[in-house]
């Protein structure tokens, strides 16, 4: 009895470590493969090898077929291959166009025993053979950006050392200023762009865009110290008002837009003694216009309702310490980076779009379809940044470029379907969108 006892041990621990190694299933006709990568409708860029992953069920190793055509008909096939591998074919050469034409596959198992059915059909595309269509030289090091107009772009410097102002037409530097900056906010009309520089009480800056000059310095704004926070400012729709982060102050100062002058204070610390506002957004809900402000000592995200100027909310954080935080067109959406997530301007909670994605840079589409994070392809490995695009109607990834760069600031063009990639060593890449 004991002999029979150690030998059915030992054939389960057989079956545990062959079912690690491979995947377990029913004998005869393989079963149909499962798709894993690309998803349906993904992008692939030329500097990326066209790679597919599928989950084949068999308990020996199989033959999987893989067919890929112009049509959902697979008739004619630019590829029909059968691969000895059981889980992907990572570098499929394939005669693909540089026109967006949609690409279709599928595949299938087989063995002795008989070929299996066919697997679900994706889709694919090759929008460009580059992400990329333009690179501007700019003084020094490039961060935060902000349109002025649809073509003309103001460029922070995050060593603080100029302004620098692109003309997207000429794609090229038209004009540089002093004094630098840390953060740049420009007016919704286009007007005035805010400044705010790293320090100990340091003031914003208002200078006025058609002739770069300095016309109003409006002081307590600061502290500003610390690690590289975009998006200390956000507007009310309509411009009247600007909400302004006081750093470690637990503040969010409010500037009347017609004089700059500081109307009122919004304590949202509720005694987090240390804390810091980390970023901060508009968004709209019915007729209320909500500005949300991350805080970092306690994970939570302050709504203040503009009109009273009162905190109306506290809400969960998606992350411990959000650092930024975006309006998406339309301020309908609210999008934080770390993790990935998104709220309806007015709900009561972050929804999760991706944990395992934590990066700083964020950007969104001018008609809101797409949202862009720029973040490391695995956790900590700097060498390998890529830009995630995501599909905002089912927040679906579409596409997963590299970057050359990881980038200190991020901007969507307001009328043209191109990012702007800062990249914090003297050039401001220009990406194709999706849109």
């Amino acid at each position: 009895m004991k002999m029979h006892q150690t030998l059915l041990l030992i054939a389960a621990a057989a079956m545990a470590m062959t079912g690690c190694a491979k995947k377990s299933v029913e004998a005869g006709i393989p079963k149909v493969p499962v798709l894993a990568y690309p998803p349906d409708g993904y992008r692939f860029y030329g500097a990326e090898k066209i790679c597919f992953e599928w989950q084949a069920a068999v308990s020996h190793e199989p033959a999987v077929r893989l067919q890929v055509s112009k049509n959902n008909s697979f008739n004619p096939v630019v590829k029909d291959t059968i691969l000895a591998g059981w889980y992907s074919c990572t570098n499929c050469s394939l005669a693909l166009s540089d026109t967006g034409d949609t690409y279709y596959w599928r595949v299938s198992a087989s063995d002795a025993a008989g070929e299996g059915g066919w697997s679900e059909t994706r889709s694919f595309s090759v929008p460009y053979r580059s992400l990329f269509v333009d690179t501007i030289a700019v003084a020094d090091h490039p961060g935060i950006m902000a349109f002025v107009t649809p073509t003309q772009l103001w460029v922070a410097d995050t060593s603080e050392a100029r302004l620098s102002v692109i003309s997207t037409t000429l794609g090229s530097v038209a004009a540089t200023s002093t004094p630098g900056a840390y953060d740049i906010t420009a007016s919704p009309d286009g007007q005035y762009v805010y400044l705010i520089t790293r320090g100990y009480l340091q003031p914003l800056l208002v200078l006025r865009t058609s002739d770069m000059a300095l016309v109003d310095t409006i002081l307590n704004v600061g502290p500003i110290n610390g690690p590289f926070i975009p998006n200390l400012v956000a507007f009310t729709p309509d411009g009247d008002k600007a909400y302004i982060c006081r750093m470690y102050q637990n503040r969010v100062l409010v500037m009347r837009t017609s004089d700059h002058a500081l109307i009122d204070s919004v304590n949202i610390g509720d005694g987090m003694v240390g804390g810091a506002v980390h970023g901060i957004a508009a968004g709209i809900s019915g007729t209320d216009t909500l500005i949300y402000v991350a805080t970092s000592s306690a994970g939570l995200i302050k709504v203040i309702k503009a009109g009273p100027d009162t905190v109306v909310a506290t809400l969960p954080a998606p992350g411990i310490a959000v650092r930024t935080l975006v309006s998406a067109p339309g301020w309908g959406r609210i999008f934080a980076p770390s993790p990935l997530s998104w709220l309806a301007a007015g709900g009561s909670s972050f929804s999760l779009i991706d944990q395992g994605k934590d990066g700083s840079c964020l950007a969104v589409s001018r008609n809101g379809d797409y949202l862009y994070l720029a973040a490391p392809r695995y956790l900590g490995l700097f060498n390998d940044i890529r830009l995630y695009i995501y599909r905002t109607s089912d927040m679906r990834l579409m596409a997963t470029p590299r970057l050359p760069c990881q980038p200190t600031g991020m901007i969507y063009s307001p009328n043209e379907d191109f990012l702007y990639i800062a990249d914090g060593n003297g050039h401001v890449y220009k990406a194709r969108g999706l849109n």
